[in-house]
């Protein structure tokens, strides 16, 4: 059980149960929400966590959702953009 849901997470099970870090950057696929994301930066922190709340609650819903129907992601039509911290 622990394998389909770090595979639907795209992650591995030591990044699943906190025994490492994330090796890979996070990429954003689609150029509009790439904009998005970075104006979101600029945003005053309570509305970025409101944000970040809404966002979280979504990817979790879906990824769930792939967990219960062993469904695997869907391919990105659009080119990657690496998301960089500015802060």
């Amino acid at each position: 059980m622990l394998i389909r849901i770090a595979d639907a997470l795209q992650v591995t099970l030591d990044e699943l149960v906190g025994r490492s870090e994330p090796e890979n950057e996070p990429l954003v696929r689609n150029a509009q929400l790439h904009a998005l994301i970075q104006q979101a930066d600029g945003l005053p922190d309570a509305d970025q966590q409101a944000l970040i709340q809404v966002m979280d609650g979504l990817i979790k819903k879906t990824q769930l959702n792939r967990v219960l129907t062993g469904r695997t992601p869907r391919p990105a039509k659009t080119r990657s953009t690496r998301l960089t911290a500015s802060r």
